[in-house]
């Protein structure tokens, strides 16, 4: 099915042509007043949505609350669903050399919402919400405000001093973080990025998860008042009693080249394949480098369409496991490696004990 056709029946606008264009048309897309007002009603129909869905699950402290809606209801969460939408190729900027900002595809997904309600009224606008939800449940696309955690951690100082982004070439950003704690120095570096934002989130999330930081359950706690004694209560999303993981020879069938080549080290060859194909890198780098192995179980639920994907990374003496699921095992092959990658700061590991290491 067509992206738009998928588009249009999520948010039931199969028959709404004109309202749809609308929806996804800001003022760079030939847009205009239309797009604002739908993105406006949207704004205050998903907090609306929000209020009921949150209440109902038994979240009525007004701080607990407010910063619940806010862990949705922001650019970073949105921008992400409307990427898992695409709604980004169905864009016409009117100027051919316009970058879709991440507040336009923000916008879309709240004009959207209020292209429904423009159609509907009041009558389904809480399962689009709902289905929306689900989706960032599925995914975990709650925005934990990491680097509000991180300014927590040092309020001497301003976000600036504690990351330090580069623009490495147009739209690429790359973020570090090279810092003490508890008498300990910790040296992160980002992924790559298209924006500022992205690269600092992903430094921030780094850096907490190094230093034990559980950052959901950090933002829960900072979200709840000290003299607050209401219980948050849980609502199962499944009635799954276990599920199995099983060894895999997935990683068997991953052909590795004999070498890196003959003009490229280790170090170099997996930093620049590193974001396209995580995954080959960890594989290629078990098989070249004594000190790197790799192991791989999936589970595949008969009760859910997910595909589940544990996997472990040793380095030397060091032990690291990350899992994940997705609809597909190459989505959540991909996530599980790109964790690995980032929560064992294989680069850093590389340019320690391997920067030199000739091809062979």
């Amino acid at each position: 099915m067509e992206i738009s056709s998928d588009l249009k029946e999520f948010f039931n606008l199969e028959s709404q042509i004109e309202l749809f264009t609308e929806a996804i048309s800001p003022r760079s897309c030939n847009g205009g007043e239309k797009f604002e007002v739908l993105a406006l009603i949207g704004d205050k129909l998903l907090d609306l949505a929000l209020i009921f869905h949150f209440t109902k699950e038994g979240l009525i402290a007004k701080g607990e609350l407010r910063d619940k809606i806010k862990s949705v209801h922001n650019r970073w969460t949105l921008r992400a669903l409307a990427e898992i939408f695409k709604i980004r190729e169905l864009m016409k900027p009117a100027d051919k050399n316009h970058v879709i900002s991440q507040d336009e595809l923000k916008e879309c997904i709240e004009a959207l919402i209020g292209a429904n309600f423009e159609a509907y009224q009041y009558k389904n606008y809480r399962e689009i919400v709902k289905k929306l939800l689900d989706i960032v449940n599925q995914r975990d696309l709650y925005d934990y405000d990491p680097i509000g955690q991180l300014n927590r951690l040092f309020p001497e100082e301003n976000t600036k001093e504690i990351i330090q982004t580069t623009e490495k070439e147009p739209l690429i950003f790359r973020s570090t973080i090279n810092k003490k704690y508890k008498n300990e120095i910790y040296e992160i570096i980002s992924q790559d990025y298209p924006s500022k934002e992205e690269a600092e989130r992903d430094a921030a999330i780094q850096f907490l998860r190094r230093i034990g930081i559980d950052i959901m359950d950090n933002f829960l706690k900072l979200s709840i008042k000290k003299n607050d004694e209401s219980m948050l209560i849980a609502s199962e999303s499944y009635n799954i009693q276990e599920i199995v993981f099983k060894k895999s020879d997935y990683l068997d069938t991953i052909k590795v080249k004999p070498s890196p080549g003959p003009n490229e080290t280790i170090f170099k060859y997996a930093e620049r394949k590193i974001k396209k194909n995580p995954l080959y890198i960890l594989v290629a780098l078990s098989a070249w480098l004594e000190e790197i192995e790799i192991s791989h179980w999936i589970s595949e639920p008969s009760e859910i369409r997910l595909k589940f994907i544990l996997m472990n990374l040793k380095l030397g003496n060091q032990s690291f496991f990350e899992f994940g699921s997705a609809d597909s095992k190459v989505q959540a092959n991909k996530m599980v490696a790109n964790r690995l990658i980032e929560t064992s700061q294989l680069l850093v590991w590389l340019k320690k004990y391997h920067i030199n290491e000739p091809n062979f």
